[in-house]
């Protein structure tokens, strides 16, 4: 069975379109003839023509797709009717056109296994290699039931691996944005605190401290890349303090009244 799109013309309703099922267009035409539709266009449909919830497929939309298949069979579904009526179905573009690659390749006399392992893309390697089996044993039903049951066990095993991850994937996630914190925020109080002289300081201690006030190393370096490609029309404005800040200036700039931020450093 086919799916063709009509328009026509239907006494007492006038110009009518839709899409009809039939084996041929003779067929098509004979329906819509005793439905008093007199049809002046009619064509088959293709998958271009269709609208899908979306294009690529999902791990569980191969595993819906197989296990129609092997229910199909089961009800003693012939195998290209099989595959037209998931074709006609499907949601995914990818696995409609897949489908509809299978049932040209079965017409043609190809072997469903040799199909499967040319046209399927994203299913398990298994797939086509079992089929074949239930191909040489006569059981091709049961053989595609246990890929249906294979597939669903291989998602609930994906989705405990992601759940068992969430939680410890949060934690490396905030402590890294902890530790990020501390060194661009925490440790340059403290090397304020401390002054020029480390000598004193374990390594280790020395290694955070220095680590912590980076940013004035990287305005150097970077001034130096400035200088070593030639960029002299360039001024750079470097801006530190190591005794905190300064009182405020009322007088020169009276918008700083009342936010005397001099003590700030030496409170953290």
């Amino acid at each position: 069975m086919a799916t063709f799109i009509y328009k026509g013309l239907k006494a007492g309703s006038g110009e009518v379109e839709g899409r009809i099922s039939a084996a041929d267009e003779v067929d098509a035409l004979r329906q819509l003839e005793a439905q008093s539709i007199s049809a002046f266009q009619i064509r088959e449909a293709r998958l271009a023509d269709r609208r899908y919830d979306r294009n690529k497929a999902r791990p569980q939309d191969r595993f819906r797709f197989m296990r129609q298949l092997a229910m199909l069979l089961r009800a003693g579904s012939p195998l290209l009717s099989a595959f037209e009526t998931i074709g006609g179905d499907e949601p995914c573009r990818e696995l409609a056109e897949t489908a509809d690659e299978i049932r040209r390749a079965l017409r043609s006399g190809t072997r469903l296994s040799a199909a499967m392992k040319q046209s399927l893309r994203g299913f398990p390697d298994y797939v086509p290699r079992l089929v074949e089996l239930g191909e040489a044993t006569g059981d091709l039903p049961r053989a595609l039931n246990d890929i249906a049951g294979q597939m669903e066990q291989d998602l609930r095993a994906a989705a405990e691996v992601r759940n068992a991850l969430a939680y410890p994937s949060f934690l490396a996630v905030m402590g890294v944005i902890a530790v990020l914190f501390i060194f661009l925020f925490v440790v340059p109080r403290f090397a304020t605190l401390l002054g020029d002289d480390r000598s004193q300081l374990p390594g280790f201690s020395r290694v955070v401290i220095e680590t912590g006030v980076w940013r004035g190393g990287v305005t150097i370096l970077m001034r130096g890349m400035l200088e070593a490609w030639g960029d002299t029309e360039r001024r750079v404005w470097v801006a530190d303090s190591f005794e905190g800040l300064p009182a405020p200036n009322v007088e020169a700039y009276p918008d700083d009244a009342g936010h005397d931020m001099s003590g700030v450093s030496t409170l953290m």
